[in-house]
């Protein structure tokens, strides 16, 4: 079942089964409540699924060397794997950690139900952005042909390029993630020992919404245009989160030509002239790349067609 959500809504509670898609002035899609699979599989049921996810960040805290937050976002801890860019960086490189610590994550992302934890927030993306979903699959190919040998963090379980792990009473305060694709999503996953109707909801400011955040539940947000937070749970409770993205930077260097800006205007000044111009009209078409409940059908048998095409043209000329 899916309920469409106009801006005007102040609170909802998201039901386990049911998927409620957030909607702005224009009808497009822009926030997703993804509702939990059906039956079992071969995986298990998805209350296992949230169990064993939680089992393993749990297991994650104790052996890998958190991070402690005491800033904008919150009071809590996290840990981050994946690839990054920015801050001087000349390419996109893994974020430093000890050797020790990447096998810990890499352990921790081996998890079966970490595994498939990814893989269902993948297939969400697809379904309810498949337009914007098509930018990250190309963007991945566009690194792997550039770059022979390149793994996706993930490995094969998403087109993401980095997670955070977060835990002890992980709740956030009101916030923007400006370093991520401005139209790009993040899917974020909840789990923990807490009260959904009491605190954890999950705040979306700008569209005056207060949705509950069970444990289980996938949301899937802009985060760099949303400012969102948390509902504070109850002092007895736990909660622990996953959030995947990727860097708004790592578009950007792809789209210049696998540079940096400052090697784009010293070597390049019309095309970064150009690239000046075309900002212009960039964030309309950013938005546009979001779908309407009227649309989303076509909208992703065309995108799997143009993923289909450009892989094709990618094989082709890597033959």
């Amino acid at each position: 079942m899916y309920h469409y959500c106009l801006t005007n809504t102040y609170s909802f509670s998201s039901s386990s089964r049911d998927t409620i898609a957030f909607l702005d002035q224009k009808d497009r899609i822009i926030a997703v409540a993804v509702g939990r699979p059906t039956g079992q599989d071969g995986g298990g049921d998805w209350a296992d699924v949230e169990r064993g996810v939680r089992a393993a960040l749990l297991e994650l805290q104790k052996d890998f060397n958190f991070r402690e937050h005491h800033e904008r976002r919150g009071d809590y801890q996290s840990a981050t794997y994946g690839i990054s860019f920015g801050g001087g960086q000349k390419r996109p490189g893994m974020l430093k950690m000890s050797d020790r610590n990447q096998e810990v994550f890499k352990t921790f992302l081996d998890n079966p139900y970490v595994q498939r934890m990814v893989g269902y927030s993948e297939s969400a993306f697809a379904s309810y952005f498949p337009n914007v979903y098509r930018e990250y699959v190309q963007l991945f190919a566009r690194m792997a042909d550039r770059y022979p040998g390149f793994e996706p963090p993930m490995g094969s379980h998403g087109h993401f390029a980095a997670m955070s792990g977060n835990v002890r009473r992980a709740q956030t305060y009101l916030h923007l993630d400006e370093m991520n694709k401005a139209n790009g999503i993040c899917p974020i996953f909840n789990t923990g020992n807490f009260d959904p109707v009491k605190g954890g909801h999950l705040i979306l400011q700008q569209l005056g919404v207060v949705v509950e955040f069970p444990p289980g539940t996938v949301m899937l947000i802009p985060s760099a245009t949303l400012v969102h937070g948390n509902v504070a749970i109850q002092e007895h409770e736990e909660r622990e989160s996953i959030t995947l993205y990727t860097a708004g930077g790592l578009f950007r260097w792809a789209e210049y030509g696998f540079r940096t800006e400052k090697d784009l205007k010293a070597k390049y000044p019309e095309r970064w002239a150009a690239e000046l111009k075309d900002r212009k009209g960039r964030w309309a078409r950013a938005v546009a790349q979001y779908s309407t409940p009227y649309s989303l059908i076509n909208d992703r048998k065309e995108a799997l067609s143009q993923i289909r095409n450009d892989l094709n043209s990618m094989i082709n000329h890597a033959g």
